[in-house]
């Protein structure tokens, strides 16, 4: 989807209710109608792991691989293990894909134009899902933001936006005025996995996805977010299991590749 600068400003948009999001949320929303109408389709295609045959029309089952291993072949015995508890393991199977990565969207184009004005302040462009490093997101977290009074938002008075250092969209000049900000074309796993589902299989997409450069990174409180899946770990070796504990779910007994006990690579831009 193509965006340029002034789109990620201001609210604009308006989620599947209605209400106003900013460009971040907007594709976080364009996202979950993705999951949503492609978990539809495999819910007539793809249906059962026994036979493991579409009807035709959608490639995507063909090839997995492993969440967050894009290079390991994951099989269709593999699935049906994973997801035994399940009707329909295939559509669990992407679910889960696609939730590892919420808040994510890729680069599918991009280009700098020069501003040699001040760098902006509206709020919208200094979220720390355009982080570049830890601690760049650390320093965009603890920018004080406050409304100029008129309905916006905006980094407040005094703040050093300099010393936050290059984002993925905007980049300062060191030693000139002005900076270089970002336009372009950008993409979710759910749209990619949905838009191409007919001519590419899962493990052709995750490789271009894994190997392109995010605008956004995770939420953080997506499942493939560093801090969930340590959280994770902590509950698996306290209780014996992953899952929240006022949740009762049925045990996956011998799930030899559980993608649960994965993680996600931190992938930042240079």
């Amino acid at each position: 989807m193509n965006f340029s600068f002034f789109d990620l400003v201001g609210t604009g948009r308006t989620n599947y209710k209605g209400k106003p999001v900013n460009w971040i949320r907007w594709m976080a929303d364009k996202a979950v109608g993705a999951r949503i109408a492609l978990e539809k389709v495999l819910e007539t295609q793809w249906t059962s792991v026994a036979s493991a045959v579409g009807d035709g029309s959608c490639r995507l089952m063909e090839k997995l691989v492993v969440y967050s291993r894009p290079w390991d072949k994951l099989s269709w015995e593999d699935v049906a293990l994973e997801y035994s508890e399940y009707k329909l393991p295939f559509r669990e199977y992407v679910h889960h894909l696609i939730r590892r990565t919420e808040g994510e969207v890729a680069l599918t184009r991009e280009e700098w134009a020069l501003c040699t004005n001040d760098l902006p302040r509206a709020a919208e462009l200094w979220d720390p899902q355009y982080a570049t490093s830890q601690k760049n997101y650390e320093a965009l977290r603890k920018l004080r933001k406050v409304d100029d009074g008129h309905g916006n938002r905006v980094v407040a008075a005094g703040q050093d936006l300099g010393a936050v250092g290059k984002t993925t969209i905007i980049r300062p000049r060191e030693e000139e005025d002005g900076y270089w900000y970002l336009t372009g074309a950008a993409i979710t796993l759910a749209q990619l996995l949905f838009e191409f589902r007919e001519n590419y299989t899962v493990a052709e997409l995750m490789h271009w996805y894994y190997n392109a450069t995010n605008i956004c990174r995770k939420r953080p409180h997506a499942w493939g977010h560093p801090d969930v899946i340590a959280s994770s770990n902590l509950r698996k070796q306290k209780y014996g299991r992953r899952g929240h504990r006022s949740k009762e779910i049925v045990g996956r007994v011998g799930a030899v590749k559980s993608e649960a006990a994965t993680s996600g690579r931190r992938r930042h831009q240079k």
